[in-house]
């Protein structure tokens, strides 16, 4: 549930967080990395309130309220606010903010101002109602002292970054030709940044190029995009060949993740969706008219066709084709007790179906109508062709709850029972329920899938299916699964 060793442990693990949030991976929605986000929030949730430094503590709050802004998760809106209290008070009371300006240990230093600069424009971001400006004069005062710091490379980077998210600028770095001159350096200093163990600065510098746009951030991303992409590696030796980092590899791995991620995570701060614009060109393309058309118009070549008589409204067959494909049966237990006919089949005619209404008639006898949807030539189509009332499915579920090391297991049994024709199988769908709070976990015994199994068929498909087929009229299955939680949670479930 954490990366990094020793007094970096809770920076690395938010940088790792943070790489993963960058991606659109979060605690709560079912993807490839929910369980790795769900145990690095459960680390900074127990050891995150003893953050010490401005640099940690900044990056604490960023991680709460970016996960907070994607999930709107209320359990992490408390973890918000306490960061916020924390990083407030060791600024404006303690006034730590220029004390760490003479700090020369890992992220500190001009990126400890940055890291807080980043901080507030999360918290912003994220939606709460925070005065983040009672944060203005203790920033402005941290700004000016970076014109005369020691490490001009990383001062220009967090004086950027102050501007950028902030709004704060000191009046000798308000020349934009200067400012402009100062960021076409960087991307010639990017591999000495990287090679000299602050990787940090191609980070940030990423993003505060982003925002500042132009031929600036079109100079940058021509030549800083291939460049990372080059440090690409899944071993862990040779990324820290690659980036050097005192804090290790996951740190470093983080780092240039967090740098790619700007390119579809963030968007410029105060720009219109309409008007976004990367290397100074939209980032929206027109449409392709014959795409859209989908092979209209359409064309339909018929025989003699006998128009009936008479006046208003008329409906008759135009042409037939029989459709390919066997009938099937699926059914839904946790909603009805019904077993559907479904025929999976294909468009067979050189022409699309158009989108619009359509009745279903099996047999000449009409059993329901809907809506068909645009199917192209060839494209594969599911009809639902009506309930077969010679099935019917029984779904029954109970559990039973225990408690183990101060968590609750609870143990649930669905049982489902078929009746119907011998030898003629169903398809049993069965939704996997989706737990809401990161503390609550899934685990399915049977059928038994794996902690990685379960995640995928979360993300993309998350139903139980099997097939049962009647062998003297009846035939029955089990599902069981458990769901493991803290003892004051309380969680709702049918049955008993």
């Amino acid at each position: 549930g954490s990366w990094g060793k020793g007094k970096y442990r809770i920076a690395v693990t938010c940088l790792a967080m943070l790489s993963k949030l960058g991606g659109g991976y979060d605690h709560r929605t079912p993807n490839r990395y929910r369980r790795v986000v769900q145990r690095g929030l459960a680390f900074l949730n127990e050891y995150a309130q003893h953050a010490e430094g401005v640099q940690n503590q900044a990056l604490v709050l960023t991680t709460y309220a970016e996960l907070y802004a994607m999930t709107n998760d209320s359990a992490v809106k408390s973890h918000v606010e306490s960061a916020y209290n924390k990083l407030q008070k060791t600024i404006l009371v303690d006034k730590s903010l220029r004390d760490a300006l003479s700090d020369n240990s890992l992220l500190s230093g001009p990126v400890s101002v940055a890291l807080v600069s980043m901080a507030l424009k999360s918290l912003r971001a994220s939606g709460l109602n925070h005065k983040v400006s009672v944060f203005d004069k203790e920033l402005k005062a941290s700004t000016e002292l970076l014109l005369s710091h020691d490490n001009q490379d990383a001062a220009m980077v967090a004086l950027e970054a102050v501007r950028v998210f902030s709004d704060i600028v000191v009046k000798e770095y308000n020349d934009p030709y200067a400012r402009s001159a100062a960021l076409h350096k960087w991307v010639k200093k990017t591999p000495q940044w990287i090679q000299g163990g602050q990787a940090e600065l191609m980070w940030l510098g990423t993003l505060v190029t982003f925002q500042h746009g132009g031929e600036v951030w079109q100079q940058w991303n021509e030549h800083i995009r291939e460049y990372v992409l080059s440090l690409s590696t899944e071993d862990a030796y040779e990324i820290t060949t690659l980036i050097p980092h005192h804090m290790g590899p996951a740190a470093a791995w983080s780092i240039k993740s967090l740098a790619g991620s700007v390119y579809y995570r963030y968007v410029p701060i105060g720009a219109k969706s309409g008007n976004l614009t990367v290397q100074g060109k939209p980032k929206f393309t027109l449409p392709n008219p014959q795409q859209m058309a989908k092979g209209w118009p359409l064309e339909l070549e018929l025989e003699n066709v006998l128009l009936p008589e008479g006046e208003g409204i008329r409906r008759f067959a135009v042409d037939q084709h029989r459709l390919s494909g066997r009938v099937s049966h699926v059914a839904i237990p946790g909603r009805a007790s019904g077993v559907w006919r479904v025929l999976r089949t294909s468009n067979s005619l050189s022409v699309p179906l158009a989108t619009g209404p359509v009745d279903v008639i099996v047999d000449g006898r009409a059993i329901g109508n809907g809506e068909l949807d645009f199917i192209a030539p060839r494209e594969e189509v599911r009809l639902d062709l009506g309930l077969d009332n010679r099935f019917f499915v029984e779904r029954h579920e109970h559990f039973e709850e225990r408690e183990v090391a101060g968590r609750k297991v609870r143990t649930v049994t669905v049982e489902i029972v078929l009746y119907g024709p011998d030898g003629s199988p169903v398809a049993i769908e069965e939704a996997m329920p989706k737990p809401s709070n990161p503390e609550v976990r899934l685990r399915s015994l049977s059928p038994a899938l794996s902690d990685d199994d379960l995640d995928r068929a979360l993300r993309d498909d998350p139903q139980w299916r099997f097939e049962l087929t009647p062998e003297n009229g009846k035939a029955a299955m089990k599902i069981v699964y458990e769901l493991r939680y803290p003892s004051q949670t309380t969680i709702e479930q049918e049955g008993k």
